[in-house]
């Protein structure tokens, strides 16, 4: 074998495996799987590598070979139902999740797939009674801890869950201080729901710090620096109204009795998405310039700008004026040739979006002075000793020395 084993080669597969070292793994597993094809250890360990590296088209031979070897293994149903599950196919995770459940009722990982299962289905009560459970089997598992939490949350927007929840997270993390995904859950609240990017960057750099290959982790810590910048969040508005958009057909789609709290508000409906499209046109490209420019220095740091051809090289090679002058300069063009064909003067046209960036800039830093205002009360009253207990009547006065009671 290619590696230097510290003993059998099984051995060596476990080894890696509990190390979290996947790409070794990956290669491992295929030495031995050009030993001995029928090796289910080698299928089986491939797998899970490649289920962790996110490599998942390349899992179906392994799985469907060790279901074909033992469909009731235990193992290779609950990885069949990762699988299906981490590929957003949760009705086929589903059947394999009952097997197991029926050889292992106790296990408390089986009933935290069932509830992942039913998240992604949209079936909320399903799901965090299943959560519930396996929250019960296995307490201080950091991954049931953080579904059970977030799926409790589901349908409290104020500042005050948002706190208990970090409260929560946090109690969960002491079992538990490398959970990356508890890290991340701790910045999401806090970057989503309590406006404080500052503090959801802190915590996303210690999740990259554990797993610093992890797609979500790195877009959370992108998202948490964009919101720092308010000029950045007011041309990034229209991209948050679609984020928005999506997430309330997805509640639609979990609770269908929303949809008549969007018939009764159908004319604020009817702006919002008026507004919607005024601030696509105006604010998208240079948003999307802005970002671009940015990922393409991250894309180029970690050398994958050569993957996307030769004059995108060149392009980034160049100073950073250079390359922001361009974007400008198209946008410029853009918004002109907007004015152009709707018979506007680029005057009147420019100061209509100078006005409209203003406002919107205005009503985005009420929005989040509010909420911290809000976040700052709640701390204060967290915080704060509790009141003194009232009483019915005043307690009468002492008597004065020398003088007698009546």
């Amino acid at each position: 074998m290619a590696e230097s084993a510290p003993g059998p080669p099984h051995e060596w597969l476990q080894h890696l495996y509990s190390a979290g070292q996947w790409e070794r793994l990956d290669k491992v597993a295929l030495d031995c799987l050009a030993a001995d094809p029928e090796d289910s250890d080698a299928h089986e360990y491939r797998a899970w590598a490649l289920l962790k590296m996110d490599r998942l088209r390349e899992m179906e031979p392994h799985v469907t070979f060790l279901l074909d070897r033992d469909p009731e293994n235990l193992s290779t149903l609950e990885l069949a139902a990762c699988w299906h599950i981490a590929s957003t196919r949760p009705r086929k995770a589903l059947p394999y999740l009952q097997t197991a459940l029926e050889l292992d009722p106790e296990a408390g990982r089986l009933w935290f797939l069932a509830a992942s299962a039913e998240a992604q289905l949209g079936h909320v009560k399903k799901s965090q009674e299943y959560s519930s459970r396996a929250r019960q089997l296995d307490p201080d598992n950091p991954d049931i801890a953080r579904l059970h939490i977030s799926l409790g949350s589901i349908e409290k927007t104020d500042a005050r869950s948002a706190l208990a929840d970090i409260w929560e997270y946090e109690r969960a993390l002491a079992l538990d201080p490398e959970s990356d995904s508890l890290l991340a859950s701790i910045a999401d609240v806090y970057l989503d729901e309590l406006e404080m990017p500052e503090r959801a960057e802190e915590y996303y750099r210690r999740a990259l710090q554990i797993d610093p290959m992890d797609k979500d982790h790195q877009q959370g810590l992108w998202r948490a620096i964009q919101k720092q910048n308010i000029w950045f969040r007011t041309l990034r508005l229209p991209v948050s109204g679609i984020e928005l958009v999506a997430n309330v057909f997805r509640g639609m789609m979990i609770k269908p009795s929303l949809i008549f709290y969007f018939i009764i508000g159908i004319k604020f409906v009817l702006c919002f998405f008026v507004w919607l499209a005024l601030a696509f046109v105006v604010f998208a490209p240079a948003c999307w310039c802005v970002e671009w420019l940015v990922m393409a220095d991250i894309q180029r740091a970690h050398g994958m700008a050569d993957k996307l051809g030769g004059w995108w090289l060149r392009f980034h090679q160049q100073p950073f004026w250079v390359r922001l002058s361009v974007c400008i300069t198209l946008n410029l063009a853009l918004w002109w040739g907007m004015f152009y064909a709707v018979g506007v003067s680029p005057l009147h046209g420019f100061l209509f979006i100078a006005g409209f960036f203003a406002l919107n800039f205005i009503m985005l830093a009420a929005k989040i002075a509010s909420r911290r205002s809000e976040v700052k009360a709640q701390t204060r009253k967290a915080s704060s000793p509790p009141p003194l207990p009232k009483m019915s009547q005043p307690p009468p006065l002492p008597s004065m020395p020398g003088q007698s009671e009546s």
